[in-house]
Protein backbone atom coordinates (compact mmCIF):
# COMPACT_ATOMS: atom_id res chain seq x y z
CA UNK A 1 0.00 0.00 0.00
CA UNK A 2 2.68 2.40 0.58
CA UNK A 3 3.34 2.09 -3.17
CA UNK A 4 -0.19 4.09 -3.88
CA UNK A 5 0.32 5.98 -0.77
CA UNK A 6 -2.50 4.54 0.99
CA UNK A 7 -3.24 3.89 4.38
CA UNK A 8 -5.97 1.20 3.89
CA UNK A 9 -6.61 -1.11 1.30
CA UNK A 10 -10.02 0.86 0.85
CA UNK A 11 -7.62 3.80 -0.27
CA UNK A 12 -5.53 1.73 -2.56
CA UNK A 13 -8.78 0.44 -4.24
CA UNK A 14 -9.92 3.88 -5.18
CA UNK A 15 -7.05 5.07 -6.78
CA UNK A 16 -6.25 1.69 -8.78
CA UNK A 17 -10.30 1.60 -10.47
CA UNK A 18 -12.37 4.51 -11.82
CA UNK A 19 -15.32 4.91 -9.57
CA UNK A 20 -17.37 2.30 -12.46
CA UNK A 21 -15.08 -0.12 -12.25
CA UNK A 22 -15.21 0.15 -8.49
CA UNK A 23 -19.08 -0.44 -8.81
CA UNK A 24 -18.96 -3.20 -11.08
CA UNK A 25 -16.75 -4.98 -8.88
CA UNK A 26 -18.81 -4.30 -5.94
CA UNK A 27 -22.17 -5.64 -7.98
CA UNK A 28 -20.56 -9.22 -9.23
CA UNK A 29 -19.28 -9.62 -5.42
CA UNK A 30 -22.90 -9.31 -4.35
CA UNK A 31 -24.12 -11.14 -6.93
CA UNK A 32 -21.64 -13.90 -6.23
CA UNK A 33 -22.56 -14.07 -3.31
CA UNK A 34 -26.08 -13.98 -3.43
CA UNK A 35 -26.18 -10.36 -1.05
CA UNK A 36 -27.91 -8.11 -2.51
CA UNK A 37 -30.92 -10.71 -3.49
CA UNK A 38 -31.10 -11.78 0.10
CA UNK A 39 -31.46 -8.27 1.18
CA UNK A 40 -34.22 -7.44 -1.18
CA UNK A 41 -36.04 -10.70 -0.59
CA UNK A 42 -35.71 -9.71 3.71
CA UNK A 43 -36.90 -6.51 2.35
CA UNK A 44 -40.11 -7.31 0.97
CA UNK A 45 -41.18 -10.30 2.77
CA UNK A 46 -40.03 -9.00 6.62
Amino acid sequence: MEAYEAPIPAEAVKKLLLPGEIVDLSNAAEQLTGYHRKTIHEVKNG
